[in-house]
């Protein structure tokens, strides 16, 4: 992830946006919904968001 951001950094323009994004792994139905899986899609991407913004605000604010 870290070298991720500052490879974003390091091209012409830099990071000026970052977009966090957390879902669902694609459709599905609602009465098959597995809910530890839901879980897991829902908690991995947002923790994965926060650790990249993190990252890129220190790149881009020092």
């Amino acid at each position: 992830m870290r070298s991720l951001i500052n490879e974003g950094a390091a091209l012409p323009g830099g990071i000026d946006v970052l977009w966090d994004h957390a879902g669902i792994p694609g459709p599905g139905g609602v009465e098959a919904l597995d809910v530890d899986a839901c879980n897991l899609a829902m908690t991995l991407p947002a923790f994965l968001s926060h650790l990249a913004g993190a990252r890129a605000v220190s790149v881009r604010f020092g």
